[in-house]
């Protein structure tokens, strides 16, 4: 975590206690730059069960549940370990695996989305354009 880097791992047990999140949550011996580089188990595990679940999503509150803790604690976890929240992390899955459906497979816009785990095209286009600042339609043609 942040405070652990810059100051010190006590007091980044003592922030996490007066957080009232399990410390395993936000322990990192270094920033991370990619999912790949989370220090933190239930972090790690909470991506994993994104990854897993991408094409039929779980509702964030059963992510939870399977890590032990709270929503609320879950979304603090993942704010101090990413600076991002648990679902912009999804999100951020979701337009990756768009993208590697894009440039791998023929499959129709409809079938990359649903195979992502959008609702549809129109969610899709929305997070890809939001990410990647190109139209899923657009990436597509340039590959």
């Amino acid at each position: 975590s942040i405070i652990q880097n810059e100051i010190s791992e006590e007091l980044a047990r003592k922030s996490a206690s007066i957080l009232m999140i399990p410390y395993e949550l936000v322990r990192s011996e270094q920033p991370a730059l990619s999912f790949n580089g989370v220090r933190s188990p239930m972090i790690r595990k909470a991506i994993r069960i994104f990854e897993e679940t991408l094409e039929d999503p779980v509702p964030m509150i059963d992510v939870a549940r399977r890590l032990g803790i709270s929503v609320r604690q879950m979304e603090r976890g993942f704010k101090l370990a990413l600076e991002r929240t648990a679902f912009e992390v999804r999100e951020e899955l979701r337009v990756k695996k768009a993208k590697e459906l894009l440039s791998e497979t023929s499959l129709s816009l409809l079938e990359v989305a649903v195979a992502s785990g959008f609702t549809d095209t129109r969610s899709m286009n929305r997070s890809f354009s939001r990410q990647k600042q190109k139209a899923p339609r657009e990436y597509r043609k340039q590959r």
